[in-house]
């Protein structure tokens, strides 16, 4: 494999819609997003998505999507009453230094053929990466982060990253918290 993790102005339109190919084979349908409604979160902030490109291929083969959120939403995907697709672009912040933030871990997706060879650990590196500049460079805090647990996979993963699970949702799947958000995951 010859993966490169790509980010921010990286991103391409091409490349949401293949990481959205990934969504459509990996989870259900309520779950899908529309192109439109990932590019305007993209325009909003465009340092949420973190990309594993293999390059042999020249495709995306996984993705995380990682949002600063505001409070109200942080606290309606915790009360397990909403999904992601509810999520507007007012609902994502951006980045500003010296500010403390809520983050809503709301995608890690490895397409099957590369699961289970470490693509997901990569990306988690690259997100641990990211959020410790934020923190040593920007002095940007995660309040908490939150995380809608949607299979078992993704549930176990959360767990070895350190996330507790709050409760069960509406739709069928584990609502997770990390608090207080000092250190990488």
């Amino acid at each position: 494999m010859n993966i490169s993790i790509i980010d921010g102005k990286q991103i391409k339109e091409e490349y949401i819609k293949e990481a959205l190919e990934l969504d459509y084979i990996s989870y259900e349908e309520q779950y899908h997003l529309e192109i439109n409604q990932c590019l305007e979160y993209y325009l909003k902030n465009d340092q949420i998505y973190f990309m594993a490109y293999e390059n042999d291929i020249n495709m995306i083969i996984g993705y995380i999507n990682f949002s600063p959120i505001t409070k109200n939403m942080y606290d309606r995907i915790k009360s397990g009453e909403v999904i992601d697709t509810s999520i507007s672009s007012e609902d994502i912040e951006e980045y500003v230094d010296n500010r403390n933030v809520w983050g809503y871990l709301s995608s890690i997706v490895v397409h099957p053929d590369y699961r289970r060879k470490g693509i997901a650990s990569i990306l988690l590196s690259r997100l641990n990466k990211f959020i410790d500049t934020m923190r040593n460079e920007h002095n940007i805090i995660f309040n908490g982060i939150i995380a809608d647990a949607v299979s078992d996979i993704g549930y176990h993963l959360l767990r070895t990253q350190g996330f507790s699970e709050v409760k069960n949702s509406e739709h069928d799947s584990r609502i997770m918290e990390k608090k207080g958000y000092r250190n990488a995951l």
